[in-house]
C-alpha cells in the first residue's frame, strides 16, 4: 500500500486564458440509393436545422468556435433505401462515422462531444 501526503501547490497569479480556436466542421451523408431523404443537424448557430428533399451525397460545412463539454448532432433517414452512412468531420478529420442499414427506410444519427 502507498502512502501519499498532502502537497501545496500555488495557483498562478493570474490564470492562463484558453481562446477557443475555431473549427471547420463538415457534415456527409451518403448511400447507394434513396428516393427521398430528410436530414437534421446542428448549425453554426447552435440551432437545428431540418430538411428534405435532399439529393445525395449531402454535405453541409461551417466554422465556429466550441465551449468544452458543447456537442453537435446530425441525423437522417433515408426513405426507399437499404442503407446510410454519416460522417462527422471536423478540421477535415472523420470524429464519428456510422452506417445503418434497413429495408425501405434507414434511420441514423451521430452525435459528437467537444472535450
Amino acid at each position: 500500500m502507498e502512502k501519499y501526503q498532502n502537497a501545496l501547490i500555488e495557483a498562478p497569479e493570474k490564470a492562463p486564458v484558453n481562446e477557443l480556436s475555431p473549427l471547420n466542421i463538415t457534415y456527409r451523408i451518403e448511400a447507394t440509393d434513396s428516393i427521398l431523404m430528410r436530414v437534421i443537424y446542428t448549425n453554426e448557430f447552435g440551432k437545428t436545422t431540418d430538411r428534405e428533399d435532399l439529393e445525395l451525397p449531402f454535405e453541409y460545412s461551417f466554422h465556429k468556435s466550441f465551449d468544452p463539454a458543447s456537442a453537435i448532432s446530425l441525423r437522417a433517414y433515408n426513405y426507399g433505401g437499404k442503407d446510410l452512412q454519416l460522417s462527422i468531420l471536423v478540421d477535415g478529420d472523420v470524429v464519428s462515422y456510422r452506417k445503418y442499414f434497413g429495408e425501405n427506410f434507414v434511420a441514423g444519427d451521430l452525435i459528437y462531444f467537444f472535450l
